[in-house]
């Protein structure tokens, strides 16, 4: 699998992922250590950040509880290697993003990942966060 370079994936805030990023993420020096095969790479000098994704799915097509069940496989699986990847140089920010698709007429929302997910999470120095999109904006 080739990781992409440009352009930015479309609705990339509504991709079930895990990504990693920061100012110095030497991308090309991780991927020649790592077993991990990111689905979309970016490289850019500083002050903006180079990094990697992970896609687990699409969030758009996976209810919120499929994919914290997604997501909790994903990092048991790939345990090891999300530990590296936390603790390789430059990564700044590593982000497991799931998603959930807010009725257009909501008037409120709150969403949180199962607690179990959160540990899992916390575990390996990942932050679990949602994004929410509001269908049909």
């Amino acid at each position: 699998m080739n990781p992409q370079m440009e352009p930015w994936p479309r609705r990339f805030d509504e991709r079930l992922h895990i990504f990693a990023h920061g100012e110095t993420f030497d991308v090309d020096a991780f991927l020649a250590a790592s077993t991990l095969r990111p689905d979309y790479v970016w490289r850019r000098e500083r002050p903006l950040t180079s990094g990697i994704e992970l896609l687990i799915g699409d969030g758009r097509k996976i209810p919120p509880s499929e994919q914290e069940e997604l997501a909790m496989a994903y990092l048991r699986a790939h345990q090891q290697e999300l530990k590296a990847l936390r603790c390789f140089p430059g990564v700044e920010t590593l982000i497991l993003g799931l998603v959930y698709i807010c009725p257009v007429d909501a008037t409120g929302i709150a969403v949180m990942p199962w607690s179990q997910l959160v540990r899992q999470a916390d575990d390996l120095g990942i932050v679990p966060t949602y994004y929410v999109t509001i269908d049909g904006r």
